[in-house]
């Protein structure tokens, strides 16, 4: 059996990546790979250059699906349609997330305006722009403001649920 090593520092709980494995049903090198990439929030290298991460950071997202809520999202930005208040919400837990793992820029705004306004930084293009090819004009096209927001919020659900 596999000992979880946690340590505390600072008053803050971390776990190693073998430990995040565990609990995530990831193997220790994925989880080591998503903390050199930037995917998990808080995870950080201690005095002796061994990764911790935070006892509550979530599962990191596949760059594959990092990418296909950024494309929605700028789908969304591009949209002059309004959207419901919880669905807001809902988007703008999203848009945070991104801005924690560096894929957008931090704005001060918390309104439909912030995602309308949101630039990807260097990191977030590059993920947005490799991988599969999307067709963002027939996104456009056929998919409605809804439909795009319950595909963001799903993707995001399911990652918490994990």
């Amino acid at each position: 059996m596999v000992q979880r090593k946690l340590v505390e520092i600072d008053g803050r709980k971390y776990m190693s990546p073998s430990a995040a494995g565990d609990l995530w049903n990831m193997k220790h090198q994925a989880v080591t790979r998503a903390c050199i990439d930037g995917r998990i929030v808080g995870a950080t290298q201690d005095s002796s250059e061994k990764w911790i991460i935070p006892i509550e950071a979530r599962k990191p997202l596949e760059t594959e699906v990092i990418r296909q809520i950024l494309i929605c999202i700028l789908v969304l930005k591009n949209r002059q349609e309004s959207i419901d208040r919880q669905s807001l919400e809902d988007v703008n837990k999203v848009y945070q997330y991104l801005i924690d793992v560096g894929l957008i820029e931090k704005t001060d705004e918390k309104t439909i305006d912030s995602i309308r306004n949101l630039v990807l930084t260097d990191k977030g293009m590059k993920i947005a722009t490799e991988g599969k090819h999307t067709n963002i004009k027939g996104i456009n096209a056929g998919t409605t403001v809804v439909q795009l927001v319950a595909s963001v919020i799903t993707i995001w659900q399911g990652i918490l649920i994990i």
